[in-house]
């Protein structure tokens, strides 16, 4: 099993906003759309409806649910008629699906697509049945010969012209350097350039092929009269009547190697386990020379159809796909975890192929969690209007390091260099935890010999391809660990902090100063970077030529490769610029690129690429795609505006993508759709459920449209459903919502969590399972309320439950010293990040950071 070595993140801010809305519930918009990272939307079909008051559903979560962190991603289908998957493959970076009548579509992680392999491309078929890859070669089997297609996309067809027994491939197996093919009349087997065939009078108990893995020192090989174990040219036979096979139709068939036994009184000492699927029979275990079989009923799978297997070696989880829903089996312990349309955001059932992939996700944890007695929470915060915390400094104090260029201050692992600045403040001396007591300085101070922790999780990503469609799972396996604490960050400056941008190894801040007249320290720049091992942000020294973009920014973001990406304008300049920390330059973009309008509002990553909102005036809106350095202003189909530099009658203010789908929020002008062909427009007027044309932020997950205003939330399901919320309701001091993030760190499942950034603080809402755990104590809370919670599958249970917010209001009390909740920098929220351990809280007065 290939590791990958990676660390990825997950952000989003109130300039990167998902959208929809009503209007649009009939033209099937809600059905099976792409999922898209960091900023994670992910987006699964629904056809049920949603209730306006949400009602808890008692034992929802049963001991058939998932107990792991997950999120799904949904592949959009090719067409919505070319939807049936057949074949799946997943790695580190691309998930192939291969669909019947249709070919292959290469996925990124999020679920954009890269590129499609059909008949048009060279494909002998349509109907792909399965995928394999060596080295850079993507193998496909289909029903009418095999294909291997090289890196540069070149493609050679093998069908029994060229050898082969038969042009109809069952499955595809990559053992070694070696492709092993199955098909209805033999097994062919690719070394090199050159190639075997066997069948009956070779050993094999059947000539019809239907599934390959690997074993130790060859392969276990399943047929429609038995299996075997193939080594070398050898095959040691297994049938009714040579071993009293129970059931002769093999469909799907794994291996692995363990000396203790999980099978409860099976106590035999071989270590071989040889698991067998078969086609209606449950599932068979071989081991010592001894079957045991799994039925629907028993504690197993739950399905007595197995249609595949594969063995993830990391966590030894066997993960196995059926008619009826996927299941894994922990072999260490024997437990099982089931899931189905009915728990999960599996969007079918009828399971045709699985794939599965581990990634070692590395995390070093820099933080300093301390605890007094266990009780107090340890958090350096903001106390009143001209103190600052422990780490709230900024970078004219100690303008070291200049660059992030590749190693920090201290070392990537190394101990934390000392804080110097001159505008540390004990004014944290007087703060108290939850009880009222005072938290003694040593709770705050960074120790000389700080050693990071390291912490290992290992991810699973389930590929999974269904009569439906095709699914990801990602399966995390670190639940979070925090301490609730607050930390302020180029506070006190009346500094608006613009975007939050998470990248591969840094999270970048951009800030903007008010007034005409920018009163900066001497050092000057708008984008800034946090250190880690310094618990800091330092400001980026160079800045973009002020003959091509303005240092007055509008948004901030990052690109796929993780580098910041800032949108400004001013007269005669503007449009957007990338910061390359490796080499300390800006690259600018603008008009000589393609963008007729320059003045850019919010940015959206979307795959590889990038949305560009814009608005040069009051009464000017465009949209751009922007990817290889060029921009291109989306389709006006549909639009009734005919202005040559405007799409819209007012500002772009937030956007989203999903798949071909662009959402588009406005200052004054609704919310637009582009549905990969034309523009629908909502509105206020004509729209029932839209509060207003002013719109703040946009988020879509689970077939949920979430629009936010100065007026609070609106919801928008499926067939038509539509709930108002005022989230003044939870609690909050403000109905004005400027920003919203679904945070999916422990799984979209129960735990998932909406934050809301409004005009007085923040909210955080959630269902039961995800109530704030972690020692942080909230102003208010918690409050439960009617919601409209993300629709995964096809059905209406996850939608239900209670739901309860819980906020944190900038400091109710001046002389209120307790601690977390009033160690907000400001309570006018303008954006919002998350990574793997921290919210990032950006504000009108700076940068605040909450420690999950």
């Amino acid at each position: 099993m290939q590791i990958l070595f990676t660390k990825v993140f997950f952000s989003i801010s109130c300039f990167v906003k998902d959208g929809f809305f009503q209007t649009l519930l009939n033209k099937n918009f809600f059905k099976a759309p792409l999922n898209q990272k960091k900023s994670q939307h992910i987006s699964q079909e629904s056809q049920l409806s949603f209730a306006v008051i949400i009602f808890v559903l008692a034992g929802f979560l049963s001991c058939t649910s998932p107990s792991f962190c997950n999120t799904w991603v949904n592949y959009s289908p090719p067409a919505p008629d070319k939807k049936e998957a057949l074949a799946v493959l997943t790695d580190s970076l691309s998930t192939w699906v291969g669909y019947s009548n249709y070919g292959v579509v290469c996925y990124d992680v999020d679920g954009y697509v890269k590129y499609s392999i059909t008949p048009k491309e060279g494909l002998p078929s349509g109907n792909v049945t399965s995928l394999a890859i060596r080295d850079k070669e993507l193998w496909i089997g289909t029903s009418d010969g095999l294909v291997c297609r090289g890196e540069v996309g070149g493609i050679r067809v093998f069908t029994v012209k060229e050898g082969l027994p038969d042009n109809g491939i069952t499955c595809l197996s990559l053992i070694g350097s070696t492709i092993y093919a199955g098909t209805m009349k033999g097994l062919v087997k690719f070394s090199g350039d050159s190639s075997q065939f066997f069948d009956e009078t070779q050993g094999l108990p059947s000539a019809h092929i239907t599934a390959i893995a690997p074993c130790e020192g060859g392969a276990v090989v399943g047929t429609t009269k038995g299996w075997a174990i193939m080594k070398g040219s050898v095959f040691e036979a297994h049938t009714v009547t040579n071993d009293g096979l129970p059931f002769e139709w093999i469909s799907a068939v794994s291996y692995f190697k363990m000396s203790k036994s999980a099978m409860g009184e099976d106590t035999t000492t071989d270590e071989n386990w040889y698991i067998l699927g078969t086609a209606g029979s449950g599932l068979l275990i071989y081991r010592g020379g001894k079957y045991k079989v799994i039925r629907k009923n028993d504690d197993g799978p739950g399905s007595d159809w197995i249609s595949s297997m594969q063995f993830e070696p990391e966590n030894r989880e066997m993960w196995i796909g059926t008619k009826d829903g996927l299941c894994c089996w922990d072999t260490v312990n024997g437990k099982w975890k089931k899931y189905n349309t009915q728990n999960s955001g599996l969007i079918s059932d009828k399971i045709a192929q699985v794939s599965v992939f581990s990634v070692d996700h590395s995390i070093t944890d820099y933080e300093i969690l301390k605890s007094k007695n266990g009780k107090c929470s340890g958090c350096p915060i903001c106390c009143g209007s001209n103190s600052t915390s422990p780490t709230s400094t900024d970078d004219s104090s100690n303008p070291k390091p200049q660059q992030p260029s590749g190693l920090r201050p201290g070392g990537a692992d190394g101990p934390p260099v000392v804080e110097t600045s001159n505008t540390t403040s004990t004014a944290v001396q007087t703060a108290g935890d939850a009880r009222g007591a005072k938290i003694c300085p040593e709770c705050w101070k960074i120790p000389l010999n700080f050693k990071p922790r390291k912490l290992q999780r290992i991810q699973t990503w389930v590929g999974i391809a269904t009569d439906e469609g095709a699914n990801l799972l990602k399966e995390k396996k670190l639940s979070h660990i925090g301490q609730g604490s607050f930390y302020c960050y180029l506070t006190n400056k009346s500094w608006e902090v613009k975007g939050i941008g998470i990248g591969l190894d840094q999270v970048w801040a951009g800030e903007w100063t008010k007034g005409l007249m920018r009163q900066r320290p001497p050092i000057q720049g708008f984008l800034y970077y946090f250190v880690p091992t310094r618990l800091q942000f330092f400001h980026v020294s160079s800045e973009p030529n002020p003959n091509d973009f303005p240092l007055v920014i509008n948004t901030l973001s990052t690109n796929i490769e993780g580098k910041p990406i800032a949108g400004g304008y001013s007269v005669g300049m503007g449009g957007a610029t990338v910061y390359d920390p490796a080499s300390e330059t800006w690259t600018s973009y603008g008009t000589r690129q393609g963008l007729s309008d320059p003045d850019v509002r919010c940015i959206y990553r979307k795959g590889d690429g990038l949305v560009v909102g814009t608005g040069r005036g009051n009464c000017t809106g465009c949209v751009f795609c922007f990817q290889d350095g060029r921009f291109e202003e989306v389709s006006r189909k549909g639009l009734s505006v005919t202005a040559l530099q405007s799409m819209f009658k007012r500002p772009v203010t937030c956007l989203s993508a999903d798949g071909d789908k662009i959402f588009v929020g406005t200052s004054g002008d609704g919310v637009y759709v582009f549905d990969g062909d034309s523009w629908t427009r909502m509105d206020s007027l004509n729209t029932k459920g839209l509060s207003s044309d002013d719109i703040n932020a946009i988020a879509y997950r689970g077939s949920v449209l979430y629009v936010g205003t100065n007026k609070g939330l609106d919801c928008f399901g499926p067939n038509n459903s539509y709930l108002h919320v005022n989230i003044t309701d939870f609690n909050a001091n403000s109905n004005i919502v400027q920003c919203l993030l679904w945070d999916d760190t422990e799984g979209d499942g129960e735990e998932l969590v909406l934050w809301v950034g409004h005009q007085d603080g923040l909210l955080r809402i959630s269902k039961a399972a995800g109530l704030w755990a972690h020692g942080g104590i909230p102003h208010c809370g918690p409050t439960p309320g009617s919601f409209f919670w993300p629709a995964y599958g096809r059905n209406s249970e996850n939608t239900g439950g209670a739901v309860y917010g819980m906020v944190w209001n900038a400091s109710p009390d001046p002389d209120y010293d307790k601690c977390p909740y009033d160690g907000l920098p400001e309570g006018d929220v303008t954006a919002l990040a998350y990574d793997d351990f921290n919210l990032w809280i950006g504000t009108k007065n700076g940068l605040g950071r909450l420690r999950k």
